[in-house]
C-alpha cells in the first residue's frame, strides 16, 4: 500500500485556481487540510485574516458587518453563487462543478487522471487586490499499488548438499537459501517470515533464526542459523512480501 502526501499553495492573487491531479491508476480518496490565512481586500482591513472557511471563519461581528453593508450577503456576488464568499474551493477542471468546500480537513474520491482546481471564492476580477495564500496539504492511500506474493521453502540436509546446519561440532552455523519473485516489484518489498516446521534432533536444544536478507526487487535470501548444540535437519519457511 503506497501512502501518497504532499502539498500546494493556493494564493488569493490567482483567479485561475491551483491544479491538482490523481497520477494514480485508480480512485484514491485524498484528504486536504487547509491552513493559514489570506485576505480578500487589502484595502479593507476588517477582512483581514480570512480563512479557508471564508466569511463563515470570521468572528461574529465581521459577518454581522458585512451583512450591514451588503444585505443579501456577499455570496450574490461570488462567482460561486451557491457557496461560501471567500471559502477555499475544489473545482472538478472537466465539469467546471464544485466538488465541495475545503473549509477544514476534507476528504475527496479522485478518479485517476482527474483534476481538481483549487481556488478561492472571490468576485470575477477581484483577485487583483488579495493577498496571502492557502496552504493545502494532503495525502492518500494508493491500494492499488499493493502487491503481495507469498511462498513455502522447505531446506535441509536432504534437499541441500551444502547444508550443514545437522553436522556436528555444534556452534554457529548458517544456510542461505535463495527465494526468486515470481514477478518484479518496483523497490524492495517488506518482508515478513513464519517457520511453521522443524525437524531436529529431540535430545538437543532447539535454537533456530530465519532472516530475510539481501532484500531486492526480484528477491530476497533466507538466512538460517543455529548455535550452541542445535542439530537442524530441515525446516519449513513461510514468506510473504508486500509492496509496490
Amino acid at each position: 500500500m503506497t501512502a501518497l502526501d504532499g502539498q500546494i499553495q493556493v494564493p488569493g492573487t490567482s483567479e485561475a485556481g491551483i491544479e491538482f491531479t490523481n497520477t494514480q491508476t485508480t480512485e484514491v480518496a485524498y484528504t486536504f487540510t487547509p491552513s493559514g490565512n489570506w485576505t480578500p481586500n487589502v484595502n479593507n482591513p476588517s477582512l483581514s485574516g480570512c480563512t479557508a472557511a471564508g466569511v463563515k471563519g470570521y468572528p461574529p461581528e465581521i459577518q454581522q458587518g458585512i451583512l450591514d453593508v451588503v444585505p443579501g450577503g456577499l455570496g450574490q456576488y461570488m462567482r460561486y453563487a451557491n457557496h461560501t464568499p471567500f471559502a477555499l474551493l475544489a473545482i472538478n477542471k472537466a465539469t467546471g462543478a464544485v466538488v465541495g468546500e475545503v473549509s477544514q480537513a476534507t476528504t475527496i474520491p479522485v478518479k485517476p487522471g482527474e483534476t481538481l482546481v483549487f481556488v478561492l471564492n472571490d468576485m470575477w476580477g477581484g483577485y487583483s487586490d488579495n493577498s496571502g495564500s492557502i496552504t493545502v496539504n494532503w495525502s492518500g492511500v494508493s491500494a492499488s499499488a499493493l502487491k503481495i506474493q507469498s511462498g513455502t521453502t522447505y531446506n535441509g540436509a536432504y534437499q541441500d548438499s551444502t547444508w550443514k546446519l545437522h553436522e556436528e561440532p555444534v556452534g554457529e552455523r548458517v544456510f542461505n537459501r535463495p527465494v526468486q519473485f515470481e514477478s518484479k516489484f518496483t523497490k524492495p518489498p517488506k518482508i515478513f517470515l513464519d517457520l511453521s516446521g522443524l525437524d531436529v534432533n529431540e535430545s538437543k536444544n532447539t535454537r533456530v533464526q530465519v532472516t530475510a536478507k539481501n532484500i531486492t526487487e526480484s528477491g530476497f535470501d533466507l538466512e538460517y542459523k543455529t548455535w550452541y548444540d542445535t542439530i537442524l535437519y530441515s525446516v519449513w519457511t513461510n514468506w510473504m512480501a508486500f509492496g509496490e
